[in-house]
């Protein structure tokens, strides 16, 4: 059996004396899904043969949890990994396959023209290449949950402060990162076509009467990726109070982008932020090496509600296209880095939260509001370019 794993009469008085290891059939599964042997198995890979030449479903029946000689989540992800390569896709113009990135399950979008590779952890968008060109940064995953604990989706407040390394897209709280965020989400594949594909990942925020969803798509021939959000209040009505926690929630799309490759890929990227007010102006919009600075630009009111990036030597980048929804941006911008030269990056962020805010702000920035029993609608879409110019190129590219 596997180390830690309680034996039964079965593996006891039955194998007594046998003079050898007599692999338990729990073993015997698990070795199967490690060398990926399951189809060596004649009636599962009937079962999967079958299934292609009809075009029916495939159903999994049976316990699902870390039950041991009971049950094992490996050996459901093993057989939806088989169930996605058997799947060839050879006529579909946006393509969906299961990803291990960093010892994280995942899936990679792929329409030719954009390709995205989002973590069943938080949702998290760790990869968005345009035409084979990076435009975020993953993150060093230097502090994590093992596969297990992420699956339980136990969540504490202290892993904020004991984990990190997480960086693409993530939503998240108003004034840091939600604990939600490192433990995996409730995926539902909603289609999956020639020309589009559209999953949603979804999580009740602990402590709170919300839940978030938010359905990533992708069509064929497009340079977008789509995030519709869908915010619940699952609170009765008839409960409602004056308790501004029961109908606010603060959120941040969170972005940490950079066009390219390399040690620094930050170096030469410009921002475009289409900032209202004077005292908002960047003090640098160029990731200049040779002009290191540091600013942070908090709850920043935007003339229309988009931001984006883009390197002036590969000339593609990225636009971050909000809705009315997404009003204000959070910039924190670091050329500079640290004592030690290091940490030099930068952040784009749409904030909904008083973080930031002012006491005379003409438009002040606040929580997103969710009434008991409503749902809020916005979405958020992410669009590679190819060949931009210049800051006006990227606002026409943008659709500005």
């Amino acid at each position: 059996l596997p180390d830690g794993q309680m034996g039964n009469s079965e593996v006891g008085h039955m194998n007594l004396g046998a003079g050898r290891t007599v692999y338990q059939d729990l073993v015997k599964i698990n070795i199967a899904c490690r060398e990926h042997a399951l189809m060596k198995n004649a009636e599962i890979a009937a079962a999967y043969d079958y299934v292609k030449r009809s075009g029916k479903k495939l159903h999994f029946f049976g316990l699902c949890s870390h039950g041991g000689v009971h049950s094992s989540l490996e050996h459901l992800y093993e057989f939806l990994a088989e169930a996605a390569r058997a799947g060839k896709m050879t006529d579909f113009r946006v393509k969906v396959e299961p990803v291990v990135f960093k010892d994280h399950p995942g899936f990679r979008f792929d329409n030719g023209v954009v390709q995205a590779v989002i973590l069943e952890t938080g949702g998290t968008v760790v990869s968005f290449k345009v035409g084979g060109t990076e435009t975020l940064v993953p993150g060093n995953f230097s502090r994590i949950l093992s596969p297990e604990r992420r699956a339980a989706q136990k969540v504490t407040r202290d892993m904020v402060t004991q984990l990190g390394g997480y960086n693409g897209f993530t939503d998240a709280g108003g004034g840091g990162i939600w604990p939600v965020a490192f433990t995996d989400w409730n995926i539902t594949l909603r289609q999956l076509s020639s020309d589009r594909a559209a999953m949603t990942f979804s999580m009740p925020l602990p402590g709170t009467s919300f839940v978030l969803k938010r359905t990533m798509s992708m069509k064929s021939g497009s340079p977008d990726l789509v995030m519709d959000y869908e915010i619940t209040n699952t609170m009765p009505p008839d409960a409602a109070s004056d308790d501004p926690e029961h109908i606010q929630l603060p959120w941040r799309g969170r972005f940490v982008p950079a066009i390219g490759s390399g040690a620094l890929p930050q170096a030469d990227d410009v921002l475009v932020v289409p900032v209202k007010y004077g005292r908002d102006k960047l003090e640098q919009s160029c990731f200049d090496l040779k002009k290191p600075v540091f600013f942070e630009r908090r709850s920043v009111r935007l003339t229309k509600p988009f931001m984006g990036v883009y390197d002036r030597v590969l000339h593609k980048g990225l636009a971050i296209i909000g809705t009315p929804v997404t009003s204000h941006a959070y910039v924190w911008f670091s050329s500079k880095g640290d004592h030690k030269g290091g940490n030099r990056v930068y952040t784009l962020e749409f904030p909904r939260s008083f973080f930031g805010k002012k006491y005379d702000d003409a438009e002040p920035n606040r929580p997103l509001t969710v009434r008991p029993g409503k749902t809020l609608t916005f979405s958020i879409t992410l669009r590679g370019l190819a060949n931009v110019k210049d800051d006006a190129d990227l606002v026409r590219q943008a659709g500005f």
